[in-house]
């Protein structure tokens, strides 16, 4: 069992602990672009928040969840959609969610986006977009909610 609950700037050392036990799993490296301690601390004070899900047999945290407010930065979805800039101001980008190993297959990450949007739906934003790069996550995403609004293929060539 897990209590889902609002990051701490305490608890970066443990997001980042996760993303270093979790990239050696990837297929491939590339795929995945840890953030540093400084766009965490930002996400949890500043233009967003983070969700940890913590294990109530251990009290450690198992996996995080992050989501920002991108405001009227130019990377803002919603200027692919001609929002006006009162609209802009009620989009959400949910940027990175990272199950630990040891903690994976228990819908973990499901849950903390399904509530994340929650939050986002009571504090009056209007979409939330995600981006994946991996395959199968469309479908894992599917189960909060999401839907396919854009495909995009990026190629790779080691020179």
């Amino acid at each position: 069992m897990f209590t889902i609950e609002y990051a701490t700037l305490k608890d970066i050392p443990s997001m980042m602990n996760i993303i270093e036990e979790s990239m050696p799993l990837l297929p491939d490296s590339d795929w995945f672009v840890g953030d540093t301690a400084e766009f965490y601390a930002k996400h949890i004070d500043e233009c967003g928040f983070t969700l940890k899900a913590v294990s109530k047999s251990n009290n450690t945290i198992a996996a995080y969840f992050t989501v920002r407010y991108p405001g009227l930065s130019e990377d803002n979805c919603g200027y692919d959609l001609g929002y006006p800039k009162t609209e802009l101001l009620k989009v959400a980008h949910m940027e990175t969610c990272v199950v630990h190993p040891d903690y994976r297959g228990r819908h973990i990450a499901v849950n903390m986006v399904t509530l994340g949007t929650k939050y986002l739906k009571d504090a009056g934003m209007r979409e939330a977009y995600l981006g994946y790069t991996y395959t199968g996550l469309d479908h894992m995403y599917g189960y909060s909610g999401y839907k396919v609004c854009i495909y995009y293929m990026m190629a790779k060539k080691t020179l």
